[in-house]
């Protein structure tokens, strides 16, 4: 559980973050995250330096939440 809002570890996911914002009736836009390429094939691969920016971005979005500040 995270943080005393009972919300699974499961539901924070990235492929879950915009189902479960969603039913918190909060917008999300699917598809943030790294730069890829080949997305789900055999040769799929990302750009690691964009991993500190996403990383970043959704740190914050979180902590935000999780204080109530949305």
């Amino acid at each position: 559980m995270i943080a005393r809002r009972g919300i699974p570890a499961r539901d924070l996911l990235c492929f879950a973050i915009g189902n479960y914002l969603a039913g918190l009736g909060i917008p999300a836009t699917a598809g943030f995250g790294v730069d890829y390429v080949s997305l789900h094939a055999t040769d799929e691969r990302c750009r690691i330096d964009t991993i500190p920016t996403v990383h970043a971005v959704y740190q914050h979005a979180l902590l935000t939440l999780l204080a109530g500040e949305h």
